[in-house]
């Protein structure tokens, strides 16, 4: 069953006058999906600084829990808002509208590759190719049914089960050091990308189309809003206790077999991206979206929301700045020894206070974000930074 689309687009705003407030330009968007992206770079950024804490600091059985929960979940979020966002910028288009919409989407897919590429330099954990990628591919279905779409995102799954059974998952891998060895070869680059990469082509692309598929719905409908929190948390929840079950199954059935090995195949963590993985993780995240849609709705004259969503609007921008956080916590780390495991939590809070303190400060000013801006004149070819004040 199709719902109708809405005319709503998170990537303009429509403001008659350049001078209108951060509060006024953001009532013509769906806030939820903004809150969305601040909470999937703040998840990001606490998933880096728990593991920097980890590998540098003291153990802490917290932590290790928040991690394992956290698995893969921001990375999920942020893929899909990117394939709904497409939707959005989509619909109620004329056909000519549609030529620069994909015009405009192969170029931004492409400026996210060169810069995933040259962010995988210091980062190996990098999504912007997939994002690169993923755009690029989009491109070519923009018109296509909701059918097609969901084809696409259960074809790009079924890519990397396949590839799973022959290739070997492992390799070029030092999972003690979780670090990815061979990157720069021809080889390892390709399989990096595409397979087994902490964020590769396949399945991660499959996240977009989805995406895109929800996006095509009316993402405000309240009804259809409980029903997709309700059947996010069923599949959520089935998911991890299949998982559990399966786990403690296989370890009686197969005593030899490395603990760690059947957590990997059976377990919900994000590497590798397996079945049980990805329904956990669209479940959760399609509960929090649709939760955050009809909070922002019914709360959209609230302060806070309007805080919250600049943040979101800026989410290219601290994806990248917050990497940079991350390895100067690690270089701190480092020179002063073990610190306690609570740092990690305190730096993550730190940091969502003020990428929400500094998006405010910044979006008063202008109407896009510095990395947001130089996107826009890439993909678009206009200048889209506008001083307000």
């Amino acid at each position: 069953m199709e719902f109708s689309p809405i005319p709503t687009s998170n990537d303009h705003v429509t403001s008659n006058h350049v001078s209108a407030s951060l509060d006024d330009r953001s009532r013509q968007r769906l806030l939820g999906i903004d809150v969305a992206r601040a909470v999937a770079i703040g998840g990001m950024a606490c998933i880096h600084f728990l593991i920097i804490v980890t590998m540098f600091g003291r153990e802490s059985a917290l932590n290790e829990q928040l991690l394992k929960w956290l698995s893969g979940r921001p990375a999920t979020m942020f893929m899909i808002l990117a394939g709904i966002g497409i939707s959005l910028r989509c619909n109620h288009r004329a056909a000519h509208e549609l030529r620069n919409v994909r015009g405009s989407l192969r170029r931004r897919g492409a400026f996210f590759l060169v810069v995933g590429l040259l962010n995988v330099l210091w980062w190996d954990g990098d999504i912007l190719r997939v994002y690169g990628i993923g755009y690029i591919v989009a491109s070519f279905f923009i018109q296509s049914s909701g059918r097609v779409l969901f084809i696409m995102a259960a074809s790009c799954v079924a890519t990397f089960l396949a590839l799973f059974a022959v290739l070997d998952f492992e390799r070029n891998w030092d999972f003690a050091t979780l670090s990815y060895q061979n990157i720069w070869t021809i080889q390892g680059a390709t399989l990096n990308l595409f397979f087994n990469g902490f964020r590769a082509v396949f399945p991660w692309m499959g996240l977009l189309f989805f995406g895109m598929w929800i996006g095509r719905r009316d993402m405000r409908d309240l009804k259809l809003a409980r029903t997709a929190i309700l059947v996010g948390l069923v599949i959520w929840v089935l998911a991890e206790t299949t998982s559990m079950l399966l786990i403690s199954e296989m370890s009686k059935a197969y005593p030899k077999l490395d603990r760690e090995i059947v957590i990997a195949l059976v377990g919900t963590e994000s590497v590798p991206a397996l079945p049980l993985f990805l329904l956990s993780s669209c479940g959760f995240v399609v509960a929090v979206v649709f939760g955050l849609i009809q909070v922002c709705e019914k709360f959209c004259d609230r302060k806070i929301v309007g805080w919250l969503a600049a943040s979101g609007r800026m989410a290219f921008t601290w994806y990248i700045l917050h990497i940079g956080l991350v390895l100067g916590f690690a270089a701190c780390c480092v020179a002063m020894g073990p610190v306690p495991a609570v740092y990690g939590m305190v730096v993550t809070v730190a940091f969502m206070v003020g990428m929400t303190l500094v998006s405010n400060w910044y979006l008063r000013r202008y109407r896009f974000g510095p990395l947001e801006w130089v996107l826009r004149r890439v993909a678009d070819g206009k200048a889209a930074s506008v001083q307000l004040q």
